[in-house]
C-alpha cells in the first residue's frame, strides 16, 4: 500500500497543473523541471494547460502508477524476472533510446504516442523493481542493530521468499 500510495501521489502531481491555482502550478512545474525538459510541444496538455512533464516522462509516470498492479499480476513470474533482471532493465532503457535516437538521426520522426509508449516501457520495468524493492524493505524484520536476522534457525532470506519478486539481501 505504501508503494502504491507513493507512485500514485507522484502521478497525481504530474496530472495536477491544469486543476490547481497558478502558484501551486508554478511550484509543481518547477519541481519537475529538475528531471524533465518540459518542452511545451513535446508535453501533454489538458484544456490547454501543460502537465508537469513531457510525453515520454508522462508514459513513465503512468506506468509507475500501474506498477503495484504489475507486481501483483506478475508474482508467479517472479523467479524468471529475477534471473533476467539485468536484461529487462537494459530493454527498458534501450526501447526509449531507440525511439529518441532514431528521431535524432532521421530514421523516423517520433510522435507523442511513441514517446508515451516508450516511456511506459521504461516505467513498467523501473516500477516493477521499485515497488518490489519497497515491498521487500517493508518485509524486513528489524532488530536493534539494524541487521537482518533469520527466525528459528532459518536463513534470513527465507521468509516469504516465494512471495518476493526482488531479492533484498543475501548472506
Amino acid at each position: 500500500m505504501l508503494a502504491a500510495g507513493f507512485v500514485w501521489m507522484v502521478f497525481g502531481l504530474v496530472m495536477a497543473p491544469p486543476f490547481v491555482g497558478e502558484e501551486l502550478r508554478y511550484g509543481i512545474m518547477l519541481g519537475f523541471s529538475e528531471i524533465c525538459h518540459q518542452i511545451p510541444v513535446r508535453s501533454p496538455h489538458i484544456q490547454g494547460v501543460q502537465l508537469g512533464v513531457c510525453d515520454r516522462c508522462f508514459g513513465m509516470y503512468a506506468a509507475l502508477a500501474a506498477a503495484p498492479f504489475l507486481v501483483l499480476s506478475l508474482r508467479p513470474c517472479g523467479p524468471w524476472i529475477e534471473r533476467h533482471a539485468k536484461y529487462l532493465v537494459l530493454a527498458g532503457l534501450i526501447v526509449p533510446a531507440i525511439d529518441w535516437g532514431s528521431d535524432i538521426v532521421g530514421l523516423w520522426t517520433n510522435t507523442p504516442w511513441s514517446r508515451v509508449l516508450t516511456g511506459a516501457v521504461f516505467g513498467c520495468v523501473a516500477g516493477y523493481f521499485l515497488v518490489g524493492a519497497i515491498v521487500s524493505l517493508m518485509e524486513r524484520p528489524a532488530d536493534k542493530g539494524g541487521a537482518r536476522q533469520g527466525g528459528e534457525g532459518e536463513n534470513a532470506d527465507s521468509f516469504h521468499a516465494e512471495d518476493r519478486a526482488v531479492p533484498v539481501y543475501r548472506e
